[in-house]
């Protein structure tokens, strides 16, 4: 048993862990069957969000889908979806980008949440909040928040929005891995190259999360900062898995702070088909970011779970025991990382070293 500090969750997402829970979740059907038996209860004329769709395990046909009420179905990445025709009209989502009408389709979910019940809305976040306390964090960074700043009286939360008039604002340049559209090829890149320069050199006063996983999107965004003539704002770039050193290194001259996930080492194994053994063993090449280019955990390379799953067991786990060393951080770099700090109070977990195991132990507050 070992006691660890809380940390900071410096990438998770809040306010859509809140919209899942009224969402219809395909995350536990193990056949087609369990799939439709669920999709075969779906509220007529309003809109229905089915969540934790596993496409590469089931090919659902869109024929089908059209026999439904109003339906919009999320990959369990939470990027790339379906929907069927009677959704595509009640949201009118014809001719926007599908990365930004996935967006628009839980802005209208949230808004909808909050509209019915605001105070039931706000009595869900706190017991949330209290629920991640007990996973053993301090407070998190919500990189998609839909909706309005909620206080908390013991944890700290900071909102990232996906609207450019906010001052804290969440860009995507890619997609995911899990939905085939990481920006390993330009055409799945979703800004032209003048389009992202202008977004930057109109955002000098704001501060900025750039999700790019992909090795194009990591190009493209040091090569738009590398343009401007002014630069007065804050920017992070959010998972960032396939970044080389000679992109790292620029990165570090920018004094860029990078946002990675350790728990994504795993995805070197669960892509590997998709990838190909070459690709995927450049995932989180984190002891390259530390010992060659001197990124240093906590200042300008910072940790956080992307609910995939939450909390620092995962972490521990991939960090302490993964199979490729590139990967591999200690015990003091992973809480640096995550900002641990043990006034917030700590967390108790079990280390199997035999077994390369980690977990929550059990809830245990101490405040010093």
């Amino acid at each position: 048993m070992l006691e660890l500090p809380k940390i900071l969750d410096s990438h998770s997402h809040f306010c859509l862990k809140l919209l899942w829970k009224s969402c219809l979740d395909l995350g536990s059907c193990d056949n087609f069957s369990e799939i439709w038996e669920k999709l075969s209860h779906l509220k007529k004329g309003k809109l229905n969000l089915a969540v934790g769709y596993h496409n590469e395990r089931f090919a659902l046909d869109k024929r089908d889908l059209e026999k439904l009420p109003p339906l919009v179905i999320i990959n369990y990445s939470l990027h790339g979806f379906t929907a069927n025709r009677e959704a595509i009209k009640l949201l009118n989502l014809n001719s926007i980008p599908p990365e930004q009408a996935m967006l628009d389709v839980w802005k209208y979910w949230a808004a909808n949440e909050i509209e019915e019940d605001a105070q039931s809305f706000r009595e869900r976040a706190v017991e949330q909040a209290k629920q991640w306390s007990d996973l053993g964090l301090y407070g998190a960074c919500d990189m998609l928040s839909f909706a309005l700043p909620i206080e908390f009286e013991n944890f700290y939360l900071e909102n990232y929005y996906p609207d450019l008039d906010k001052r804290k604002v969440k860009i995507f340049l890619d997609g995911s891995l899990g939905a085939k559209t990481a920006a390993f090829t330009r055409e799945l890149l979703l800004y032209e190259d003048q389009q992202l320069y202008k977004i930057l050199e109109e955002s000098t006063e704001k501060e900025l999360a750039i999700h790019a996983i992909g090795p194009l999107a990591i190009e493209q965004i040091l090569n738009a900062i590398e343009r401007l003539t002014q630069r007065s704002h804050k920017i992070r770039l959010e998972h960032c898995q396939f970044i080389d050193k000679t992109q790292a290194l620029r990165a570090k001259g920018l004094n860029l702070i990078l946002s990675m996930q350790p728990n994504f080492n795993r995805d070197s194994f669960t892509y590997k088909t998709w990838l190909g053994l070459e690709l995927a063993i450049k995932n989180n090449p984190f002891r390259m970011l530390i010992d060659e280019v001197g990124f240093q955990p906590g200042k300008d390379l910072i940790f956080g779970s992307d609910n995939l799953p939450l909390g620092l067991a995962p972490a521990l786990e991939t960090a302490l025991f993964g199979e490729l060393e590139e990967q591999r951080l200690s015990l003091e770099e992973l809480l640096k990382g995550y900002r641990a700090d043990s006034g917030h109070g700590t967390t108790l977990y079990d280390i199997d070293y035999t077994k390369k195991r980690a977990s929550l132990h059990k809830r245990r507050e101490a405040k010093f």
